[in-house]
Parts: structure tokens; C-alpha cells; sequence
């Protein structure tokens, strides 16, 4: 999947489209990058990303996964950052083959909370 520009939409939508049942993965992980972008808090973008990721399939949460940097990359925030870590944990236990690749998303997170703790 390739990652396309955020949809603008509000946190009405976004909560819709993904509590729709007949949606597409893409359809999901473009609401979850347009919750980041345009939603009115890092909670809400925080918890929409953590929701999905924690219900999502495989493919969809090796996608989500990348969003999490990006999230704590973009919000500057440590909201929640050690459901995410836990995610990702669970994630690279249940997949071992991608170990590295979820490591290093790993790594950047963990060099976030340490960044935050020290602010």
C-alpha cells in the first residue's frame, strides 16, 4: 500500500468510516492518517491509531505501524506510549520474521519516550 496525502476530515467522519463494517483496509488506515492529521487532539489521533492497530489484520497493522512514529514523531507527545511500545512488542512476538523491521520502529519510540521524559 502506498501511503496517500490525509483526507480532511472531521472526527465525526473519521469515527464513522471506521466504525463501518464494509470498509477496505486502505479505506481504515487513510481515516487513521486523517484522524493524525486533522484530528483536534493527540488523544483523539492517539487513540484511534492504538484502537486500529490493536483490532487490526496483519497487513493493516504493518502499515499502522509505521504510523505510530510518525504520530509520536509529528505530536511530540508521550501520550500513551507504553500501549504503543506494548503493541509493537506483541506484534514482533507474534511475527518473529519481522522482528527487525518492527525493532526499529521499536527503537524510535522508545528514543521518543526518553526525549519526552526529559522535557
Amino acid at each position: 500500500m502506498k501511503y496517500d496525502a490525509p483526507e480532511r476530515k472531521s472526527e465525526e467522519e473519521i469515527i464513522e468510516t471506521l466504525s463501518r463494517l464494509d470498509n477496505t483496509p486502505e479505506e481504515r488506515i487513510r481515516a487513521v492518517l486523517s484522524a493524525l492529521y486533522y484530528g483536534r487532539t493527540v488523544e483523539f489521533s492517539g487513540d484511534t491509531l492504538i484502537e486500529e492497530f490493536s483490532k487490526a489484520k496483519y497487513q493493516e497493522r504493518y502499515w499502522l505501524k509505521n504510523l505510530l512514529e510518525t504520530y509520536y514523531g509529528m505530536c511530540r507527545t508521550p501520550y500513551r506510549i507504553n500501549d504503543s511500545i506494548a503493541l509493537l512488542e506483541a506484534y514482533r512476538h507474534e511475527f518473529p520474521e519481522y522482528s527487525l523491521d518492527v525493532d526499529a520502529t521499536l527503537e524510535a519510540l522508545l528514543e521518543y519516550k526518553a526525549m519526552f521524559r526529559s522535557h
